[in-house]
């Protein structure tokens, strides 16, 4: 796909692709080198129409983004498939009594979302975690972990609290 470490990198891969690998083994091999991305997905859609691999669940060209390449009705119908399946008496937490320690870790992981915080690199004040987040592109996740002092960036920015 044009990505040089892809070849070589055997763990994300579909299951059927490692069952075949586990069972045959694999040899690598170059077919061309130095394309860019598109070049790279061009050859990929002719190859995989030509070879008819069994372990490619798309025509290529997607980088791997298999949910991309679904039709938007498959997609609605896989996103309300996976909502009925973990909702009500489905999820696995229904019906389980929370202890008072628990949602009091809830309430200040909830808390913590509205702490007025800055962007360290740009000097930018925002009102929210959930505020930076969104106009940064960091997830909440991560600027939270900066801030307590777990992580020192995300994508190049670091915050802190105001």
């Amino acid at each position: 796909m044009g990505l040089p470490y892809r070849p070589f990198d055997f763990r994300r891969r579909n299951k059927y692709w490692k069952r075949l690998h586990d069972k045959y083994g694999v040899s690598v091999e170059i077919y061309k080198d130095n394309l860019s991305k598109e070049q790279a997905f061009q050859l990929e859609i002719k190859l995989i129409s030509k070879l008819k691999p069994c372990c490619n669940f798309t025509k290529g060209g997607d980088g791997g983004n298999v949910w991309d390449s679904l039709s938007l009705e498959r997609q609605e119908e896989i996103r309300l498939k996976n909502r009925r399946s973990q909702s009500g008496s489905n999820h696995s937490q229904y019906g389980k009594p929370k202890s008072e320690s628990t949602k009091s870790k809830i309430r200040q992981s909830k808390s913590d979302m509205f702490v007025a915080v800055r962007c360290v690199e740009t000097g930018i004040s925002f009102e929210s975690i959930s505020e930076a987040s969104r106009e940064t592109g960091v997830a909440s996740y991560y600027i939270k972990r900066i801030i307590k002092g777990r992580r020192k960036s995300a994508y190049g920015l670091s915050f802190i609290a105001i």
